[in-house]
């Protein structure tokens, strides 16, 4: 009967190998958290401790969180032998339980496989990401200023609007606006011994910086 069931666990089998990430998004978090206000520095501190927690757990080296999402870069190695249904239920769990414990709420996250390709799809990915969270940071601004009713203009026209009455996107705090790094790095100790770290810093600069000196991208 054992044997039985374990063969109809759907993806039970499935292993997905480094370089990859783990994409994890909030379910319905505007609503969840709307009572922080747009881009709470309350907010985005439970999703990088969520992120940190993450990667302690899985062993990733470092991770982008930008808006109410939370991208774990596993680069080199990750947990639980890269076995798909371990890392998306693991990481949502860890994830959520994080975030709910430090805003004292029930929150959720559901969370995605991402394979590269190549070494280089790293780095285009958490441009991406960062593209993608400053323009809903701005089109979010853009609308709540100026009117919901409107449409969305392309991004350049939203800045300059913004700009017109007094609000310049681009002077926000970096982690507002792009998110930031939560890095693993080297740590020097006494007697000449080494350990490590995990760093955070605004922006997704250090985790590019991250990804770059973990692949070989020659």
């Amino acid at each position: 009967m054992e044997r039985s069931l374990r063969l109809r666990e759907v993806y039970s089998s499935a292993r997905s190998r480094p370089p990859l990430a783990i994409r994890l998004d909030g379910v319905r978090f505007g609503k969840a958290v709307s009572d922080y206000g747009l881009r709470s520095l309350d907010v985005h501190h439970a999703l990088v401790e969520a992120a940190r927690s993450v990667m302690e757990e899985l062993g990733c080296c470092c991770s982008y969180v930008v808006s109410d999402e939370i991208n774990v870069l596993c680069l080199d190695r990750v947990a639980y032998g890269g076995r798909i249904e371990k890392l998306v239920s693991i990481s949502s769990g860890v994830a959520s339980a994080t975030a709910s414990q430090i805003l004292e709420r029930k929150l959720f996250f559901d969370s995605r496989i991402v394979e590269f390709r190549s070494d280089s799809e790293v780095v285009s990915y958490v441009l991406y990401r960062a593209r993608v969270g400053f323009n809903n940071f701005v089109s979010q601004l853009y609308h709540r200023v100026l009117g919901s009713r409107r449409a969305t203009p392309k991004l350049v026209e939203m800045i300059e609007a913004l700009r017109a009455v007094g609000i310049d996107v681009l002077s926000e705090p970096l982690w507002r606006s792009v998110g930031s790094s939560i890095v693993r790095e080297v740590r020097e100790r006494s007697h000449g011994r080494r350990g490590w770290r995990v760093a955070v810093y605004e922006g997704f600069q250090k985790c590019v910086e991250c990804a770059l000196s973990k692949l070989s991208l020659g």
